[in-house]
């Protein structure tokens, strides 16, 4: 009955067309991330030993895993899109290292690969979504469309969005909403698949519960978008796929004891909040991070039962209901350049705006492929011998 229902026409995000060498459709400039100023984080791997490829060529295999699954190829090139702006934005953590996973889900029956999201209600200024266990990506591109046209209708609006399966990489979102001129945040939270610890518990209780803003400016918008748990829980992947211990002061294992086995995590173990010391911090914000992403939308908080989903209230701000898109947009810029134009520390080459490293490596990596690491090109290659698809072709 609610005339909002998902479209693939009007939540169209393109698809990464071309080769290396070429921009496609693809927006300029991801959001931050929590490891926005040490990306190598992200790639445990030694350099010599990545594999690079065509952006494209991630995107049209990415596609044709998501359509083995049952998903119309319309939905199939937004969430294979997403994606791929992962790992464009040099954040594998969130890129096609998931596809095993999202594959696996599917056939496990926590994914409904054929569900649209849909409206349940809505008022002039909000929405609740229901994604009906389908992909994340659909029902979060319905929301970005919903909460754009709310809030230049009002000024301020909000939707809130249950049942999702993984949404991926929240900057997305945000960014895309600050390209257009509208202040945007977003709370995540998940239910069923807890990996991190509330602050003095050994014992997992809730997700990575990221938090992303982005505020557009005359040039590129900056952008927030972190855990708020020490590491992302991809991440933790990143390093156990590769063979790899991780850095200190991360995660624990099921004795609540310091650790750096990637494995304790999926072990009994779990991510410490953010913070370190002072990871009292990262906790609270983790813990509202879960009630505003899922009260507000009905669904259960910190529950073990049931089949994994991410909850998420994403807002939006028009700058012309309050002091105007135009002053803003001059004051984002002069207060950029007054950060930027900061002394150096020893080993620092520039000092950088939030987001400004993920743009960085997206015009980079369009231009001379995405590399990936070694686990996880097996990983890719496993899945496309599985479902009798030709495995990716390296960058010439």
């Amino acid at each position: 009955a609610h005339p909002w229902t998902w479209s693939a026409s009007r939540c169209a995000i393109g698809i990464i067309e071309g080769t290396a060498g070429t921009t496609g459709h693809l927006a300029r400039a991801p959001g931050c991330h929590s490891s926005s100023f040490h990306q190598e984080d992200d790639m445990p791997a030694n350099s010599d030993s990545l594999s690079t490829y065509p952006a494209s060529e991630l995107q049209v295999f990415a596609e044709r895993v998501i359509t083995a699954t049952g998903t119309g190829s319309d939905e199939a090139v937004v969430v294979a899109r997403h994606l791929v702006e992962g790992n464009l934005a040099g954040l594998e953590s969130h890129g096609v290292l998931r596809l095993r996973q999202y594959y696996d889900g599917v056939q496990a029956g926590k994914i409904d690969p054929r569900a649209l999201p849909n409206v349940e209600s809505e008022t002039t200024g909000t929405a609740v979504v229901d994604a009906n266990h389908g992909w994340g990506a659909l029902a979060a591109y319905l929301a970005v469309e919903l909460v754009s046209e709310k809030a230049r209708a009002v000024g301020v609006a909000a939707v809130s969005v249950k049942n999702a399966a993984h949404i991926g990489r929240n900057g997305s979102y945000v960014l895309r909403l600050a390209q257009d001129g509208l202040v945007a945040q977003i709370f995540c939270g998940l239910v069923s698949a807890p990996f991190v610890v509330p602050w003095g518990g050994r014992e997992a209780r809730f997700g990575t519960n990221p938090i992303a803003i982005a505020i557009p400016g005359n040039g590129e918008p900056v952008v927030m978008d972190i855990a708020t748990s020490a590491t992302a829980e991809g991440k933790v992947q990143v390093y156990r796929n590769a063979g790899r211990a991780m850095p200190e002061g991360l995660i624990i294992d099921a004795e609540g004891q310091p650790s750096t086995d990637p494995n304790d995590v999926y072990s009994g173990g779990g991510i410490l909040p953010f913070g370190g010391a002072n990871g009292h911090k990262g906790y609270a914000l983790a813990v509202m991070a879960d009630l505003l992403g899922g009260a507000l939308s009905g669904s259960h908080v910190g529950v073990r039962a049931g089949n994994f989903h991410n909850h998420f209230l994403l807002t939006a701000i028009d700058p012309e209901a309050l002091g105007g898109s135009e002053a803003m947009r001059a004051i984002v810029d002069e207060y950029s350049e007054w950060l930027k134009s900061s002394p150096t520390q020893p080993g620092c080459k520039e000092v950088l705006m939030p987001g400004e490293p993920e743009a960085r490596s997206t015009e980079a990596r369009m231009r001379n492929g995405v590399p990936l690491d070694p686990s996880t090109v097996e990983l890719l290659g496993g899945l496309a011998d599985e479902l009798g698809l030709s495995r990716i072709v390296e960058q010439r």
